[in-house]
């Protein structure tokens, strides 16, 4: 077996690495998943077995019988490109007024999402924006607004800056997962709403990078680097947003409807 770092495109060797983790102040456990350099169709508890005995190995012998008792399970690969697929998603053309009727007699999370994104776009100073800052901007509106409840879910996952008056986004792993931003239902209605909008020829999603500031749990670590998806209105989706004149009352009184549903249950 032969291990190999690599600092880039730079070689290192094990001495090397140590004093760079010495360095700066870290200390790492490099985990190695076997499972991706070897063909694990090939693993046979039986030839383990074998090679075991011929080599007087106890440590194979008991891994031989680990998998003959457990089996081997590979660690399942998720996509959550879901930005990239939602950009990739065929058009289907439609006439923006018949989109509006659809979208006005249906408050649907999704439905909100759609809303809060032309809202957030729509001859704002910035033609093009991500889901956490069209988020961030649109929880701030809402909570200057004396339509929405302070209880509402839309303030879920975020939380009151120190500094002045506002809210962002709870990103911390230190936070319980369940009351961060990528899990609030203001995430799940843009995410969905996106997903509408695109699908109807709405919105452009274009990839790019961030570099942003530095790590929330870690402020001495390296600059943020993160592939996002920015979002821009298309000619027809300025047309939807022009012609929904009470677009921001839509907004305010469906989370609110959230709300009042939630308490009554």
């Amino acid at each position: 077996m032969n291990l190999q770092f690599a600092l880039g495109e730079t070689v290192l060797d094990k001495s090397e690495v140590n004093s760079l983790l010495v360095a700066t102040g870290q200390e790492a456990t490099f985990h190695i998943d076997i499972a991706k350099h070897i063909d694990v169709k090939t693993l046979d508890a039986q030839k383990l077995f074998t090679l075991s005995v011929e080599k007087k190995d106890p440590a194979l012998a008991a891994l031989a019988s680990k998998l003959a008792i457990s089996g081997f399970k590979a660690k399942r690969s998720y996509n959550r490109n879901e930005a990239n697929v939602i950009s990739s998603t065929p058009v289907t053309p439609i006439d923006p007024e018949q989109l509006l009727e659809k979208l006005v007699t249906d408050k649907s999370l999704k439905n909100l999402g759609a809303a809060m994104i032309l809202d957030a776009l729509f001859e704002g100073p910035d033609p093009e924006l991500t889901l956490r800052q069209i988020a961030t901007t649109q929880v701030n509106k809402l909570g200057a607004s004396p339509q929405v409840s302070m209880m509402s879910d839309v303030f879920r996952g975020f939380q009151q800056k120190n500094t002045f008056y506002g809210w962002e986004p709870v990103t911390s792993t230190k936070v319980e997962r369940s009351k961060r931003y990528h899990a609030s239902p203001v995430y799940t209605a843009l995410r969905d709403g996106l997903a509408t909008l695109t699908k109807f020829g709405m919105v452009n999603v274009r990839e790019t990078v961030s570099f942003g500031g530095q790590s929330v749990d870690n402020p001495s670590a390296a600059v943020l680097q993160r592939k996002v998806y920015e979002i821009s209105l298309t000619p027809d989706g300025e047309n939807l947003a022009d012609m929904w004149g009470d677009i921001e009352s839509y907004i305010a009184h469906g989370w609110n409807k959230r709300m009042l549903n939630k308490l009554a249950a």
